[in-house]
């Protein structure tokens, strides 16, 4: 592959006002990508052959698990955007907060009414965002085109980005259309400051607790509540 395909990416990317850290990681990602499917253009694979890519990052216990999420959004503008074939690809490794199974997350957020603390719940439970992450988001950080959501790094920590299932990403769309957040994703009370990293826990603890649920989610909560 010529570096006239990586400058076209990276010209696609700036066009559409994506970060330089942004631009990087997903230049590195397409990079191995196409390093491995040598000499397959990308326009030659399969959905098959990227899951298996995607399975082959997974095994690799050497690989940062920030790697497979990078890969899965680079993948999504490099087919989605550029090419205009969208691809469900989705990975779960690397996760920091435990899955839950999909019929058992819609369950506890169908059980809530309030859309902010149902897309909480959402970018949480099934996008991997740490609570005190999620707090401190802000709406510009959500990247609807490329189903991903920047995390600002903290205490020394690189930015990253994590991937939004489809849900997810439509869970977030109507409270941002129904609220209308400005500064912050998930306003406190007082409004001038994000929800603090407490009262986003006692949220989550209350919507699991009303919908009856036990085990990896209850588990987790109970872990970051001590």
């Amino acid at each position: 592959m010529n570096e006239g395909f990586f400058a076209s990416i990276k010209r696609e990317l700036k066009r559409r006002r994506y970060d330089r850290p942004t631009i990087d990681a997903f230049l590195r990602s397409l990079r191995s990508f196409v390093v491995y499917f040598h000499p397959c253009h990308p326009r030659e694979l399969s959905e098959t052959d990227i899951r298996s890519y995607l399975s082959y990052l997974a095994r690799s216990r050497t690989r940062p698990a920030h790697t497979i999420t990078h890969a899965v959004a680079a993948l999504r503008f490099l087919y989605g955007e550029v090419y205009g074939e969208p691809m469900r690809i989705r990975s779960n490794s690397g996760r920091r907060t435990p899955i839950f199974e999909r019929d058992k997350l819609s369950g506890v957020i169908t059980s809530i009414e309030n859309p902010k603390h149902r897309a909480l719940l959402a970018l949480v439970y099934s996008a991997g965002v740490g609570p005190d992450e999620a707090v401190k988001l802000k709406p510009k950080d959500i990247d609807p085109k490329s189903h991903v959501i920047r995390l600002p790094g903290a205490h020394g920590r690189k930015n990253r980005t994590a991937t939004l299932p489809d849900g997810t990403l439509e869970e977030l769309q109507f409270y941002l259309k129904q609220f209308k957040p400005t500064r912050w994703l998930f306003a406190g009370q007082q409004g001038g400051s994000h929800l603090s990293p407490r009262s986003a826990l006692r949220i989550l603890r209350q919507a699991v607790t009303k919908a009856g649920m036990s085990g990896p989610l209850s588990s987790h909560l109970r872990r970051s509540a001590r």
